[in-house]
C-alpha cells in the first residue's frame, strides 16, 4: 500500500506542473487556504478574524476557513459556534458548515448541539454520499443523547440503501449493534456486530465487535453473516485480492444471504471465472433469483457459447431478446447471436437490432458488421452503400469514422477517386483510430489542441456552486465527491470537466478518468473542439516518472507503455480481469513470475512500480519477438505471443485489411484502441 501511495503522489504532483486546481479562490484568501492545507494556519487568524466580518461572499468564505483553521488549533468551541453562525450567510455550504458544526458538538460530547445543528438541514435533500455521512452523524448523536429507539431506526434505513462507502457501512452497523444492545434486542446486535466485524475488511471496529460477539454467545467463536461474506468479497476485489474475494463470494453465496445479494454474488463469481463450465455453474445459480434476470441470462448463454454448447446458448440469448426486449441485455444478445450466425440469418438479426434498438452500442456495431461482410465478400457497391449510409444517419457514434473510412475503401476499390472521403474522416475525427489512419494515408498532421483554459477564479462579491467553493477553499475531497454527484447521463461537458479536474487533484486516477472520457468524446467521435487541458486530463502522463525511467531502461517508446496502461487498466493500480490479469499493465501472476524470475503474487501486482517494470519488460520482449512490429506486439500483449505468432501470417499488403482481419473480436478491437491512444498520446505531449 506505501508503495501505490508514493506512485500516486508521484503522479499528482507531475500532473500538477500541467493542471491546475480547477477553482482558486480570490486573491485575498490564497494564502489563508495554502496554510490550511498545510495544517499552519495559525499566523493567519487575525487577518481572517477581520476578512469574517465582512458582509461580503469573500467574508462568508474567511469565515469558514477561519473554523476550519480554528479546528486544527484544538479550538473546538471556538470552531463550532462560527460554523454555526457562518451557515446563516454562506448559502452553498450551509449543509456542510452544519454538519462540521455537529461533528465537533459530539467531539465536546454534546450531542443536543449536534441534534439542534443538524435539524436545521433537510438530509433526505442531499445527495451521497454526504447526505449519507449527515444520517449517520445524526444517528450517533440521537445514541449518545440516549434517544436509542431513534437512532436505531434511522440507522436500520440507512443501511438499506445502496452505494454505502466503507465507512458509512462498518460505523452505521456498529452503531446499530450498539443500539440493539441497549434495546434488548440479541438477534439484531448479533447481525450488526457480525456485520461490522467483517463487511469491511480492516475497519476500526472490527476487533471490539468481535469481543462483544463473544460476550454475546458465552465466549463462543462467531461466525460472519453470509450478508457480510459477499460484501466483504466484492471490497476484496476492488483492493486486487482475486482468490480471497471468490472465496468470500462463494461462502456467501452457499449461506442464508439475503437474494439481491446472492444472485450479485454469483453473477461476479461467473464474470471472474471467464468462461467454461465453472462460470456456466456460476450463472445457473443466479438465474435462479428474481433480481437482474437478463443480466444473469445474457452471461449464461454467452458462457454457454464459449463452452462450445451452441444450442443452449442460443436459446438462452434468445430468451434474452423475447423476454426482456426492453432491456440493454437485449440488444446485446441480438449482437451475439447475429456474430455467430452466418448468411441470411445473420443479416436478419443485425437488421433486427438496428429497427428495434437504433440508438444502441450494439446497433452501432450492426451496422458496421453489415457494411463489412459486404466489404469481405467483395461486394464493394454495397457495402459503401451500407457504411456510407450508417455514417450520414449516425455521424457521432463511435463507430462513425470507421464507417466513413471504409466507405472510401469500398469505393476505392471500385476504381473510384475516395480522397474527398478521406479528407473528411482525417477532419472530422482527426484522433480516433481512421482519424490517424486517413491522415497517415493521405500525409497530413492533426491540427494541435487549443490551448490550455484558464483555471477559474471565484468572485469575490457572489458565490458559486458547493463544489466549486469547496475546491477553492482547499477542501478538495468533499468538493470532489459534491461534483460528482451532479454528474448525471446528460451532464455538459464543462461539469464533466470540473468533475474530472477536482477528482485527479485528490485520486484515484480512474476515477479522474470515470469524467473526462465522457467530457472529450464529442472532440474524438463528432470533431466538436477540445483545449489542451481537456485532453491532459483524458489522457494523463499517469506515474511518468516510473514509465518513462522503466521504459528507457527496456528500449521502449514510454507513451506506448502509456497507451498500453491506459487501455488496459484505465490507471487503476488495483483491477483485477476476469482472466486473473492483475493491475496496471495487467499482468497475470505466472507471466509476471517468468519474467522477475521468481513467484509474483497478484497482491505484489498492484504495486505500480513493480507492475510497470515487469509489463513494460514484457512488452519489450514482444516488440524484441516481432522486430519491432508494434501491432503485432499489442496483438500478443492482448492474445499471446502464440497467437500473435498467428496473426503474423495475415497478409500485410493493406494494413487496414489487416486490422480487421485479426480473428479474435476482442484482440482486433484492443490492437486499434491502444494505437488510437499512442496516436494521441503522441500528437499531446511531442
Amino acid at each position: 500500500m506505501k508503495a501505490v501511495l508514493v506512485a500516486l503522489a508521484t503522479f499528482l504532483l507531475g500532473v500538477a506542473s500541467s493542471v491546475q486546481a480547477f477553482y482558486r479562490p480570490p486573491e485575498t484568501l490564497e494564502a489563508a487556504v495554502s496554510a490550511i492545507k498545510g495544517r499552519a494556519c495559525a499566523p493567519h487568524v487575525a487577518s481572517l478574524q477581520t476578512m469574517a466580518a465582512d458582509s461580503t461572499a469573500t467574508g462568508a468564505r474567511a469565515g469558514y476557513l477561519l473554523a476550519r483553521c480554528y479546528e486544527t488549533l484544538d479550538r473546538t468551541h471556538d470552531a463550532y459556534t462560527i460554523l454555526l453562525e457562518i451557515s446563516g450567510r454562506f448559502a452553498p455550504l450551509a449543509a456542510h458548515a452544519r454538519y462540521h458544526a455537529a461533528r465537533l458538538a459530539l467531539d465536546l460530547h454534546r450531542p443536543l448541539d449536534a441534534l439542534s445543528a443538524l435539524d436545521e438541514v433537510n438530509d433526505g435533500e442531499l445527495k451521497r454520499p454526504f447526505g449519507q455521512r449527515l444520517r449517520l452523524l445524526r444517528a450517533d448523536a440521537l445514541l449518545r443523547a440516549a434517544r436509542t429507539a431513534d437512532a436505531a431506526r434511522l440507522l436500520q434505513a440507512l443501511l438499506r440503501e445502496d452505494g454505502l462507502d466503507d465507512d458509512v457501512l462498518s460505523d452505521g452497523w456498529w452503531l446499530l449493534g450498539l443500539a440493539a444492545d441497549r434495546l434488548g434486542d440479541r438477534g439484531q446486535a448479533t447481525r450488526a456486530y457480525g456485520m461490522a466485524w467483517w463487511a469491511v475488511p480492516g475497519n476500526r471496529h472490527a476487533a471490539e465487535s468481535v469481543r462483544r460477539l463473544r460476550e454475546l454467545h458465552g465466549g463462543r467463536a462467531p461466525v460472519p453473516p453470509a450478508d457480510a461474506r459477499i460484501l466483504r468479497g466484492f471490497r476484496l476485489l476492488k483492493r486486487g485480492q482475486p482468490e480471497d474475494a471468490e472465496a468470500e463470494l462463494l461462502a456467501g453465496a452457499r449461506g442464508q444471504a439475503s437474494g439481491q445479494l446472492t444472485a450479485n454474488a454469483w453473477l461476479q463469481i461467473g464474470v471472474m471465472r471467464g468462461g467454461g463450465r465453472r462460470a456456466v455453474s456460476a450463472f445457473r445459480e443466479a438465474v435462479r433469483y428474481p433480481y437482474q434476470v437478463a443480466r444473469a441470462q445474457y452471461w449464461l448463454g454467452r458462457s454457454l457459447l464459449s463452452a462450445r454448447r451452441a444450442g443452449e446458448g442460443t436459446r438462452v440469448l434468445q430468451r434474452v431478446v423475447s423476454r426482456f426486449g426492453s432491456t440493454s441485455w437485449a440488444p446485446r444478445a441480438l449482437l451475439l447471436l447475429a456474430r455467430n450466425s452466418e448468411g441470411e440469418r445473420s443479416d436478419a438479426l443485425f437488421a433486427e437490432l438496428e429497427r428495434r434498438y437504433p440508438k444502441s452500442a450494439s446497433a452501432d456495431e450492426a451496422r458496421w458488421q453489415r457494411g463489412w461482410r459486404h466489404y469481405r465478400a467483395g461486394r464493394f457497391a454495397s457495402a459503401e452503400a451500407v457504411f456510407r449510409d450508417a455514417a450520414q444517419r449516425h455521424p457521432t457514434t463511435p463507430r462513425a469514422a470507421a464507417n466513413l473510412y471504409w466507405a472510401a475503401k469500398a469505393r476505392s476499390a471500385r476504381g473510384q477517386d475516395a480522397r474527398i472521403d478521406t479528407a473528411l474522416v482525417a477532419e472530422r475525427y482527426p484522433m480516433t483510430f481512421y482519424g490517424q489512419r486517413a491522415a497517415t494515408r493521405l500525409r497530413t498532421i492533426p491540427p494541435p489542441p487549443a490551448p490550455t483554459a484558464t483555471s477559474a477564479r471565484l468572485p469575490a462579491e457572489t458565490f458559486g456552486a458547493a463544489f466549486a467553493e469547496l475546491d477553492a477553499l482547499g477542501f478538495n475531497a468533499e468538493a470532489a465527491e459534491l461534483v460528482e454527484a451532479e454528474v448525471t447521463q446528460s451532464a455538459g461537458r464543462e461539469l464533466l470537466r470540473a468533475a474530472a479536474a477536482i477528482r485527479l487533484e485528490v485520486g484515484p486516477i480512474h476515477e479522474a478518468l470515470r469524467f473526462s472520457e465522457p467530457a472529450i468524446a464529442p472532440a474524438l467521435v463528432g470533431g466538436a473542439p477540445a483545449d489542451r487541458e481537456l485532453w491532459m486530463l483524458a489522457y494523463p502522463r499517469a506515474y511518468w516518472t516510473a514509465v518513462e525511467s522503466t521504459a528507457a531502461a527496456a528500449g521502449v517508446d514510454p507513451y506506448l507503455v502509456l497507451a498500453v496502461m491506459r487501455e488496459e487498466s484505465r490507471f487503476d493500480p488495483q483491477v483485477v480481469s476476469i482472466a486473473g490479469a492483475v493491475g496496471l499493465l495487467q499482468l497475470l501472476p505466472g507471466t509476471a513470475s517468468g519474467i522477475a524470475g521468481t513467484t509474483m503474487s497478484a497482491t505484489q501486482l498492484t504495486q505500480p512500480e513493480v507492475n510497470i517494470r515487469l509489463g513494460t519488460a514484457y512488452l519489450a520482449g514482444l516488440l524484441r519477438r516481432f522486430r519491432g512490429d508494434v501491432p503485432l506486439a499489442l496483438a500478443g500483449y492482448n492474445a499471446g505471443p502464440g497467437a500473435a505468432q498467428r496473426f503474423s501470417r495475415l497478409s500485410r499488403a493493406d494494413m487496414d485489411l489487416f486490422f480487421e482481419r485479426i480473428p479474435f473480436v476482442e484482440t482486433r478491437a484492443y490492437v486499434q484502441r491502444v494505437l488510437q491512444t499512442y496516436g494521441i498520446y503522441r500528437w499531446l505531449y511531442l
